[in-house]
């Protein structure tokens, strides 16, 4: 019966852990694409400086490309391509929270792994629940008086 036991746990443990990969892996890609949305409004915001900053001609052309790797190749999807002044800027803080979930994510993905077994019989959080309903237990099995 037991081996069973450490069978299930180490099955819900390997698809909690693929969850937490996945998870760290989005979090990577939306951080990686912050830091290119971050180039692009600068290189927008920039655009416009003076002196001594070297002003740029609003019919150059410019070029936001992302990174996105798979199992066997890299591509990179062109996100804007165009001429300057119509660049739009691109709101970084949508992609905030979205990265303020991923990180949200993986730390539930990494307490889901800790819990296979902290919650298993014999781990401290289920020892921990054994010691509270032992306690309701005895107060409603105690004879009033």
């Amino acid at each position: 019966m037991e081996r069973e036991h450490g069978r299930a746990r180490a099955d819900y443990y390997d698809y909690f852990a693929q969850e937490h990969y996945f998870a760290v892996c989005e979090l990577h890609r939306l951080e990686k694409l912050y830091t290119d949305i971050a180039w692009y409004n600068f290189e927008l915001e920039c655009s416009t400086w003076k002196y001594p900053w070297p002003q740029s001609v609003g019919s150059s052309m410019l070029m936001l490309c992302g990174v996105r790797h798979t199992l066997r190749r890299t591509t990179y999807p062109v996100y804007y391509s165009g001429k300057l002044d119509d660049a739009p800027t691109l709101p970084a803080e949508i992609l905030l929270s979205e990265i303020a979930l991923a990180k949200r994510w993986v730390n539930q993905c990494h307490e889901s792994c800790r819990d296979v077994y902290a919650y298993a019989p014999g781990g401290d959080e289920h020892q921990a629940l054994v010691r509270k309903y032992q306690k309701v237990w005895n107060q409603c099995s105690s004879p009033s008086v």
